[in-house]
């Protein structure tokens, strides 16, 4: 769901699952989110996709 409550747990476990990694692992996660969204963005029609 997309509800405050959800949103906040959500939060919570990714953050508690980002303490847990190494600073190799925090680089490379950001790194392969980047380029993941950056794809999306460089596709045609990616705008309603990011809505």
């Amino acid at each position: 769901g997309s509800d405050d409550k959800t949103q906040l747990q959500r939060v919570h476990i990714y953050t508690l699952i980002l303490k847990q990694m190494a600073p190799e692992q925090l680089l490379a996660t950001s790194a392969k989110l980047c380029a993941e969204i950056l794809a999306v963005v460089a596709e045609p029609g990616a705008q309603s996709v990011l809505k």
